[in-house]
Formats: C-alpha cells, sequence, structure tokens
C-alpha cells in the first residue's frame, strides 16, 4: 500500500532536519531521527531506512573530504572500536541498560557543563586515547547503538579544528555504519517499503546536506565548538531523561 501523503512529508521532514543537524555538527542526526521515526513507522522499515540515509550522507561526506581525512586518526579508531564491540554485547546481555545510559548521560552532561564553566580544563595531547575511547565507542555502539558521543567528546579534547572534526568523524562514522549496511542487507531488511521512504526522501536530504555543510563554513570555530558542546549536553540530558 502507498503511503499517505502526510506521512511522505513528515518523514522527509524528520529526515532533513536530522541530515541537516549531522551536516553542521558532524553527528546527533541519529539520536534526532530514530525516536521520531520510530513514532511514525515500524521499527524494522524505521531503522534500515535511517541507515540508508545516514550511510548515503556518509559516502558524500567522505568522497568530498576524502584529501582532509586525517587517515591515521580514522583508521586507529576505527579498529580501536571494533575491539569494543564484544564487550558491547556482553554488557548488553549482563547489564541493566537503563542504568548505563543514564550513567553515560549524566557524563555527557556533566563533561559539557565543565567545558562552558572552565573552558579547556580537560585537554588530550596525545592519540594514545584512542585505545580508550575507540574501545568505548564499539561497546556503545553495539550495545546501544550510541557509538557517536565517546568520539564527540575524544575530538573535543583533542581540539580538532572544524574541518578536521567533520571529515575525520565522517571517515569513522563510514567504516562504522557500513557493518550496519551489510548486516540489514544480509538479513532481509532492505524492503521495498524502506526503499519508497529512502528515495522519496533522498533529494531533500542531499539539499540539507550542502545546506548545512554551507551554513558550517561560515560559522567561527569558537561558536562552532560551544554549539557541539551544547547538543552533547541535550544528548546527556536525553539520555538520562529517557532511562528514568
Amino acid at each position: 500500500m502507498w503511503p499517505s501523503f502526510s506521512l511522505i512529508a513528515i518523514i522527509i521532514g524528520i529526515l532533513f532536519f536530522a541530515t541537516l543537524l549531522r551536516a553542521f555538527t558532524g553527528f546527533g542526526d541519529a539520536l534526532v531521527a530514530m525516536p521520531l521515526l520510530m513514532l511514525c513507522l515500524p521499527g524494522q522499515i524505521a531503522i534500515p531506512l535511517f541507515a540508508l540515509i545516514s550511510g548515503t550522507i556518509g559516502i558524500v561526506m567522505v568522497i568530498r573530504g576524502r584529501k582532509e581525512i586525517d587517515l591515521r586518526s580514522t583508521w586507529r579508531l576505527s579498529l580501536a572500536s571494533f575491539a569494543g564491540v564484544p564487550i558491547g554485547i556482553y554488557y548488553l546481555h549482563n547489564f541493566n541498560d537503563q542504568l548505563i545510559k543514564s550513567m553515560l548521560g549524566l557524563a555527557l552532561f556533566i563533561f559539557t557543563l565543565l567545558n562552558f564553566l572552565r573552558p579547556g580544563i580537560f585537554q588530550l595531547r596525545s592519540d594514545k586515547y584512542s585505545y580508550f575511547f575507540g574501545p568505548l565507542s564499539g561497546a556503545l555502539g553495539a550495545a546501544y547503538n550510541i557509538n557517536g558521543p565517546p568520539i564527540v567528546v575524544y575530538a573535543t579534547l583533542r581540539g580538532w579544528a572544524q574541518k578536521d572534526f567533520h571529515t575525520t568523524m565522517q571517515g569513522y562514522f563510514f567504516l562504522s555504519g557500513l557493518s550496519i549496511l551489510i548486516g540489514h542487507g544480509v538479513s532481509g531488511l532492505w524492503t521495498r517499503e524502506v526503499f519508497v521512504f529512502f528515495l522519496l526522501s533522498l533529494p531533500s536530504t542531499i539539499v540539507a546536506l550542502l545546506l548545512g555543510t554551507k551554513i558550517a563554513k561560515n560559522v567561527p570555530m569558537v561558536l562552532f565548538h560551544r554549539i557541539t558542546n551544547i547538543l552533547v549536553g541535550c544528548i546527556g540530558l536525553f539520555l538520562v531523561w529517557e532511562n528514568m
């Protein structure tokens, strides 16, 4: 059955806003899009639909910024994150996920608050810390699909420039998201309904990607980092609220 016009418009609007946010900050699209998509669509459609949109965005961003990607950091974080996947699966089966999500949310909020009260209080001067943040990201991604926040915190503490923040993070997200796309395809989640919504949403998400990228280029680096800090704090509060 063909979806209604109103439903199509809502789905397009959700994915447009989520893509605009990712193009501007480099992250945060999943935590915005997934709760809203799940209100409108069954999980077996919403999850692979977002994965396809996110994967397409990742491919475009990686191709456009390929010359600026720090391959060394990208591979280090990606390989380190793979080591955390079995840990995440173990925790998923043996620990209280609400408690872990709440603790992560509280940690993100405190990190943001301290960054505003005392800017620069936390700094990482070596890439060796990627061997902590990478596995942490992999574990949280495998267990709860929230692999982004640890990488964002790592990038912030390393003081990455705005363009590095965008391009290198997209390289990481592309590699980590590729396995998700393969898994969805193999398990049969790529249905006709998924591709209908994907194709209908694709033109507006491309517009959102170009618009968000253009906006990001015209925002001073100090303001950009403040905005990303606020977004991390909001993600933290959302995780605490969702799991109370």
